[in-house]
């Protein structure tokens, strides 16, 4: 059986405190509008996909698990 879901994907952002929703940030956030019954309070922003852990796409691409060898290399690394 394959674990091939949205918690072991490496897009997949998991909300904080919250252990079963989390977004997906495999492609760019999506432009969404939210009209209110005031005609001048129209409101344009973006969003990534909200979807639970346990969920599944094509897109799959296994997490890569951090080693002490990286994370020491990332820290080492000049910062812009």
């Amino acid at each position: 059986m394959s674990n091939e879901s949205c918690v072991t994907c490496r897009f997949f952002s998991q909300h904080v405190g919250d252990a079963e929703y989390g977004l997906c940030r495999r492609r760019a956030p999506q432009p969404v509008g939210i009209i209110h019954d005031e005609p001048i309070a129209k409101k344009l922003f973006s969003l990534w996909p909200e979807t639970e852990y346990d969920q599944w796409c094509g897109d799959f691409e296994p997490r890569r698990l951090a080693t002490k060898k990286g994370y020491r290399a990332l820290r080492a690394a000049p910062k812009p």
